[in-house]
């Protein structure tokens, strides 16, 4: 932080001279059953709130540690965890009678009234620059998990105005902070829409008799199996449309494996080649920021290679990755891939790829590759034997084809919100920049 210019009448402290009490809550003990008592933990801290919905119930209300109850104004910080350590999030008390206290992971900056606005505070520190500062305090615990150090945090020297120019500035960053919880919003509904469809869809498909059927606005739903069961029969996946079949996805694609790492072709003929990894194939798309290369025989090159229209699924990972099918379009040119990522290439005469990773995203395709996976704490893998398996509903290719527009439709909207986040986001930092740093006077 000692290269940014501020104003040379801003003040600056220590942590903890602006805060009140800066600790961690306790480890509670989670209840299956309603409580009056809710643990908030770092995954209820997120982009710059706290959600009070992702807390979850504590046994014993006595136990609570009076300093680790949540109070309007609080500002919460993750202090342990990977990939959320240094989040950031203003707690405002809902209208609730529950009692809200921090677990073990999160650590509560009480700011002191009338020195530091809470909502400049959660803003000051979600900046990139005091990012940086917490990242630097990291360390790793006694139980090897990496933890945010306390005493470094209160020893951070912050700089910041006057406390009406505080609250101008989180004013102002705030209505941008709305733009995007709208737009997020949004895009939750659109999501509670999307799963809906996709259960009807995946159930009673579309009556290739009513409407424009060339269109994928043509063609209504079939009437339920309560209200017209001889349009339907009882199937291992349920009821389904009569003209439907369920198909084994091996006997329907080629299913390969792809490289194993550890031991790089050495030999004067090696060709590198660019390749997915796990974390290359995420849920419904490729994040293909970095794209690894490794080298392999030149007559390997064809075993390994992805086509268009492939269909990659993770082999494990956390329950969330295991099983993702996603489509290869070709981003990344003589592209190949891990073994942990299985190649799924469909008939395309009996099974569209995209129909295929609609349905592998399904509830019943997520509940297939988790019931049949093998399992250990968090993480969870499925072999080539269970993924050929793998059951597939089959209608015709006319009506995959109607299915998967429809559904395609509604992620349109999806991508088009996340698209104006990533630019109000982007607003945002740049203001932030220019605000907290008074660059720009207000």
């Amino acid at each position: 932080m000692s290269d940014i210019n501020y104003p040379v009448h801003w003040n600056s402290s220590r942590v903890e001279e602006i805060t009140q009490f800066l600790g961690r809550g306790i480890g509670p003990s989670y209840s299956e059953f309603e409580s009056s008592t809710v643990a908030i933990n770092q995954k209820c801290v997120r982009n710059g709130s706290v959600n009070p919905e992702l807390g979850r119930y504590h046994v014993d209300q006595n136990s609570v540690r009076a300093s680790s109850v949540l109070k309007d104004g609080d500002v919460c910080i993750n202090s342990t965890g990977d990939g959320t350590i240094g989040r950031v999030g203003l707690w405002e008390s809902p209208d609730d009678k529950r009692k809200f206290f921090v677990d073990s992971h999160v650590t509560i900056a009480r700011p002191i009234g009338g020195v530091i606005d809470s909502k400049y505070l959660n803003e000051l520190l979600s900046s990139d620059w005091v990012q940086a500062e917490l990242e630097r305090f990291c360390f790793t615990g006694s139980t090897n998990q990496v933890e945010l150090s306390r005493s470094a945090l209160l020893l951070l020297n912050l700089r910041y105005p006057e406390i009406d120019k505080q609250q101008k500035i989180a004013k102002i960053l705030r209505t941008v902070d709305n733009l995007i919880e709208k737009t997020q919003t949004l895009i939750d509904k659109y999501t509670a829409i999307k799963q809906g469809m996709m259960a009807d869809l995946f159930t009673r498909g579309i009556d290739m008799t009513t409407g424009d059927t060339s269109s994928e606005k043509g063609g209504k739903l079939r009437p339920s199996v309560e209200d017209a069961p001889e349009l339907y029969k009882q199937t291992e996946l349920g009821w389904v449309p009569k003209e439907w079949e369920v198909r084994l996805l091996g006997d329907i694609s080629t299913i390969s494996s792809g490289i194993t790492l550890g031991n790089e072709y050495s030999g004067s003929d090696a060709v590198k080649v660019p390749y997915l990894r796990v974390a290359n194939v995420q849920d419904g798309y490729l994040d293909l920021e970095e794209t690894k290369v490794v080298k392999i025989p030149p007559s390997h090159v064809a075993k390994y290679l992805l086509e268009v229209g492939d269909v990659l699924m993770n082999e494990g990972g956390d329950f969330d990755k295991l099983g993702r099918g996603t489509i290869w379009g070709g981003e990344v040119e003589g592209c190949c891939h891990q073994n942990h990522v299985f190649k799924v290439r469909a008939q395309r005469s009996q099974l569209l790829p995209e129909y295929l990773a609609y349905w592998s995203a399904s509830s019943f395709g997520k509940s297939y590759f988790i019931m049949n996976s093998k399992q250990s704490t968090n993480l969870a893998s499925i072999n080539s034997s269970q993924l050929k398996r793998f059951p597939v509903l089959v209608s015709s290719i006319d009506e995959q084809q109607i299915i998967l527009e429809r559904l395609k439709t509604v992620d349109g909207n999806i991508s088009k919100l996340e698209l104006d986040i990533d630019k109000n986001k982007r607003v945002k930092k740049g203001l932030m920049k220019d605000l907290l740093t008074g660059t720009v006077k207000v």
